[in-house]
């Protein structure tokens, strides 16, 4: 099921990961570069691989398992996917609610 992030545009799946049986929310490498790019006018897609390795880093995004892709640096690829599970977005969207 194809969607798109409703408040960034970013093309977004939700899948079903056959290690957790959890929901993600998923997207491509390139897609994410791409919004960042444009959305946050970074200059260079370079620059904004930099940014999403950082975001990689601190646990807020996982890559799926994909052959030849470093584990810790995030790949502008479109055949590289990364998520955000279901469960963690909604306690960040329950918590900036109550917080506002």
């Amino acid at each position: 099921m194809e969607m798109r992030e409703e408040r960034t545009g970013v093309p977004t799946t939700l899948r079903k990961l056959k290690s957790t049986n959890s929901q993600v929310i998923s997207f491509s490498g390139s897609d994410a570069v791409t919004w960042l790019v444009e959305a946050k006018q970074l200059q260079t897609r370079e620059h904004a691989v930099k940014m999403l390795t950082k975001i990689l880093k601190t646990g807020v995004i996982f890559k799926h398992m994909t052959q030849n892709a470093p584990e810790d640096c995030f790949v502008d690829s479109n055949k590289v996917y990364y998520y955000f599970e279901v469960q963690m977005v909604l306690r960040i969207l329950t918590h900036v609610a109550y917080t506002h």
